[in-house]
Parts: C-alpha cells; structure tokens; sequence
C-alpha cells in the first residue's frame, strides 16, 4: 500500500508538470529523463542508512551516483579520496527512562552527536537562567552535584550581560560534577560530530523532565575514522579555461538504534539532483562544465574544505552551490554574491519572470560553497527559503518533497547558465 501510494504520488508530479510546462516540450522531455524523484528516492532510501559509514551507506551512494552519470553521457568520473582522517562519534543506540518510564527518540529526546557511551542512574538537578548567570557565581561555586544530572530549563528570562552562552553553562555543571546534562529545546534536531565529549549532553522537550526526577540514561556510541571522499566528474574533452562548477553535498546523518534513520532526502538529496540535472542540461551546450559532489558537509564542511586547500580540481570560473532546494515557502535564497555583482540582478530577473521571490546574503560558512568564495573564486550559494521540511529530522522524506518548485528552480538556473555562456 505504501509503495502504491508513492509511486501515485510521483505519477500525479509528472502528470501536472508536463501540463504546466506544456509550451516547453523540450524541458517536460528533459525531466522526465533526468527524473527527480528516482534519484531523490534511491539517495534518500533507507538501504543507505543515511548515506554515512554506517552499513557502507556513504559508499553505496558513491556507487549509485557513478552508475547514474556514467550511464547519462561520457564524463570522466573521479574519486578523491583524501589522507585526511577526522573521527566519526557513531551513536548507534540509545535509551532514556524518566522515573521508570520509557521515553520516545526523536519525539522527546535526542542525544548530541559528540555524546560518549554512558550506562547512568541518578536523579535531576534542574538549573534555570536565574541561576545561571554571572551574578551567581559565588553561589554556584558551593553546589556540588556529585554524579547528578543537570537539566538546563529553557525559560522565560531575558539575557543580558550577565547571561551564560550554552556552551558557558554547560562547561559550568560539568565542573559542578555533572554526570549528563539535558538541555531543554523545542525543536529537536540531530547533528554528526567530529569530537566526543566528557559526558553525555541529551535534547529534551521543555517539561519532560521535573527537577528531582530519577532519570536511567543508555547510550552507545564509538569513535570511528572518517576519509574524505569528494566525488569529480568532468567532460573529456574540457578545455584548460576555467569551467562552470556545479557543487553539491551528498552525505547526511546516518542512523541511531539501527531504525531511525536520517535519509536526508532534501539535505541533500534534492540539491544532488539538481546540480546533476542541471550538469547534465549543461553539458549539451558545452564541454566547459564540472560537477563536484562533496562528502563531510554534515561534518562541518570538511570534504569542500580539504578539496579547496588541495587545488585537485579544474579551475572553476563560476561556482554555484546547491543545497537543500526542495521545501519552501518563500521561494529561493542566496548567499555569497557581492554588492557590485552584475549577474545578481539577472538572476532575479529570471526568478520574477516565473514569479519566484529570491534573497540574497552575504558569504557565510553555512555550505561547502564558503571556502571557495572566500578565496575570490565567484559564485553562489543557492537554497529553497523557509521550507517546511524537517531539517535533521527522520522525517526529511522523499514523499514530502516539493519536485514543482524544484522544477521551477531548475529553469531560473538552467536560463542563468545559458545567460553565463554554458
């Protein structure tokens, strides 16, 4: 039932967009052949696990991604695995009881991607903005929480100068002798590690947990090598000019208690699709395009980082950057154009031509787009704005993508590249 439902789903998609886009025949054909939802699907199916280490999920993205473009057109495609290791914290279990009741994950708590293995019992002390602050300190330096467990309470004070960052609170009950420390939040979102931490920090709904509450807290986690593997693929026939870039992301969270798994289907799934679409839409107009899909974004940018620093690529002329193109509610935004860049205001013209708002923003280490930028290559950042789609969430799944609005976006970008001369 499940399966049929998709598959009606992704009829209807096609069904509607050929009608919409039926005065350009030739597009409707382009994506009917480049088909968003099959590669949107495969990366984001649950046989990847998240397309991390974890059961060889990275690689068989890899794999899918090779077999898709060298079966599309002839391109030289190339691995850059790099020497470079950093550590992975897999979580791979965990379990939270609150006065002997067991607690939902995902639903009313999540784990720091930086957590180490804990097996803890103890009870709750809870800690709110009043008494955690700089005027305070004399009165903190005499708690002693002796292998107790510290909740931070999310409340209604106002910060001001006084006020501790997280970061500054956190470091503060660890010194107190805190064994784990729950951080009230509303919105519940996991993100990978490069480090593990001392002891447990764990996300909760706010009121899940009550100052003086037995609390049982299991997590597994282990430090893991992570090498870096950026994927290349460049026309076989490119001249030594610089090129059009097409860069996008295509690893994500991976999986906790082997069932939840993050598919990541619009992070990144979406902005891999696109930069392929668009790449492929490109490369018959010209051989001057190459597609870079990075690893270890989720990591903190780390695959374009140590592709940047190596200079292992074609020199780029224009770098655009995808990621997270298929959930929106107000249209398109960018980041990494300057002031006097004149293809900005071509861009926008095109966007407002198929009445697509679009944001522009200054350069920021938000994507794999960052490094580039700030070593003068140009370019930009692109991403749907405000979209409803859960962001490091389980729920980040192909069914609820928006593929219109990514079909959309394709044209405003394919008209972009023709305007650049590819």
């Amino acid at each position: 039932m499940k399966a049929f439902f998709k598959i009606n789903i992704f009829s209807i998609i096609i069904l509607l967009t050929f009608t919409f886009f039926s005065t350009n025949e030739c597009f409707a054909f382009q994506f009917n052949q480049k088909s968003y939802p099959g590669i949107i699907e495969t990366l984001s199916s649950d046989s990847l696990f998240g397309r991390s280490i974890y059961n060889n999920g990275k690689n068989k993205a890899l794999f899918f991604l090779k077999s898709y473009l060298i079966k599309n057109s002839t391109k030289e495609i190339k691995f850059q695995e790099f020497s470079f290791d950093t550590t992975f914290n897999q979580i791979s279990k965990v379990a939270l009881q609150i006065n002997n009741n067991p607690t939902k994950l995902e639903k009313q708590f999540l784990p720091s991607g930086s957590s180490p293995s804990c097996d803890l019992k103890n009870i709750i002390h809870a800690f709110t903005n009043n008494n955690l602050n700089k005027k305070k300190l004399s009165e903190l330096r005499g708690i002693k929480l002796n292998g107790e467990f510290a909740i931070i309470k999310k409340d209604d004070t106002l910060e001001d100068e006084y006020s501790f960052s997280l970061n500054e609170k956190i470091s503060i009950l660890s010194y107190l002798g805190a064994k784990a420390i729950f951080v009230e939040s509303d919105a519940l979102m996991f993100s990978t590690s490069t480090i593990q931490n001392g002891l447990p920090i764990v996300w909760i709904l706010p009121n899940l947990i009550a100052d003086k509450d037995s609390i049982v807290l299991k997590i597994s986690s282990s430090i893991e090598q992570y090498t870096v593997t950026n994927l290349l693929v460049t026309p076989i026939q490119i001249s030594i000019k610089p090129a059009l870039t097409l860069m996008a992301h295509y690893d994500h969270l991976g999986t906790i208690n082997n069932s939840l798994i993050y598919n990541g289907a619009n992070d990144n799934a979406s902005g891999v699709a696109s930069a392929i679409n668009l790449f492929l839409m490109s490369l018959s107009r010209t051989n001057q395009t190459q597609l870079i899909l990075t690893d270890a974004e989720e990591l903190g940018l780390i695959g374009s980082k140590v592709l940047q620093e190596s200079g292992e690529f074609h020199p780029i002329s224009f770098l655009i950057n995808l990621d997270m193109m298929g959930s929106q509610t107000k249209g398109l935004a960018t980041v990494g154009f300057t002031e006097n860049d004149s293809t900005k205001e071509k861009l926008m013209f095109i966007a407002e031509s198929l009445s697509i708002p679009i944001k522009f923003r200054a350069n920021s280490p938000n994507s794999d787009h960052f490094f580039f930028l700030e070593n003068r290559t140009k370019g930009f950042y692109i991403y749907s704005n405000e979209g409803t789609q859960p962001y490091h969430n389980s729920s980040d799944d192909f069914s609820t993508i928006d593929y219109s609005f990514l079909i959309k976006s394709e044209l405003i970008l394919n008209e972009f590249l023709v305007y650049l001369g590819f």
